[in-house]
């Protein structure tokens, strides 16, 4: 999710079912919604989701997904991210993310092919297993036809931002 006071902003919101389909795997399937904000009129769209999540060997952490929007255009994310332990309470998590696209959309700024690839690293200390503050760097690349339309756009293709938060678990 993002904001910006002159460039606006953009937030996706998915709900998901999960199932165990084998040790340490879930077929995942539902609905996203994402929604864009700037200075011309808001736009948004929903998503069918269906997906793959579990612990690949060495305890990499996958998640797979395919998403249909309501309009039939096909696109698709990869992460990984991976937890290692510097001490008991202290953990670095670097973290990828791939976009794909099929089609072109341009109300959304999305070009056929691969979109974006963002990568992260962040540090947290876990007071309890429920209970663990953070902070990270992030830095995210658009690629092809989807940096094409951010540069029509008047909007960056690259960024990198610091961030800190709270990592709760209930």
């Amino acid at each position: 999710m993002g904001l910006s006071a002159d460039t606006g902003g953009e937030a996706e919101v998915q709900a998901l079912y999960g199932q165990l389909v084998a040790p340490f795997w879930d077929f995942q399937a539902g609905l996203r919604y994402d929604r864009l904000y700037g200075p011309g009129p808001d736009r948004g769209r929903a998503f069918a989701v269906v997906g793959i999540q579990g612990l690949a060997p060495y305890l990499l952490e996958v998640d797979a997904s395919l998403f249909i929007s309501e309009d039939g255009d096909v696109s698709a994310r990869l992460t990984g991210e991976y937890e290692m332990l510097l001490t008991q309470r202290l953990i670095l998590q670097p973290k990828a993310e791939i976009n794909l696209a099929a089609q072109r959309v341009e109300n959304f700024g999305v070009g056929s092919g691969l979109n974006d690839i963002e990568l992260g690293l962040r540090l947290r200390y876990e007071i309890s297993r429920k209970f663990a503050p953070y902070v990270g760097i992030n830095w995210q690349r658009k690629f092809f036809e989807t940096a094409d339309l951010a540069r029509e756009e008047g909007e960056s293709v690259g960024d990198f931002s610091a961030l800190a938060g709270v990592r709760l678990l209930f």
